[in-house]
């Protein structure tokens, strides 16, 4: 995967966490880290961290 893909990946698994009330933030070993108030989810990769978010919200009703 490019550098490129990997940042529109990690940028568009920022904006759905942001959406679903969740912050995502990138480990300097490069985990990916989605939190919010009262708990934390630590994944090996944005590939990971978006599935589990995708499958564990409802997404944003209109």
């Amino acid at each position: 995967m490019s550098l490129d893909d990997y940042l529109k990946k990690l940028r568009t698994l920022e904006a759905t966490a942001a959406l679903n009330g969740l912050i995502c933030t990138q480990t300097v070993s490069g985990n990916i880290v989605l939190s919010r108030l009262g708990g934390a989810w630590i994944f090996d990769n944005v590939g990971t961290a978006s599935a589990w978010l995708e499958s564990n919200t409802r997404g944003v009703q209109a």
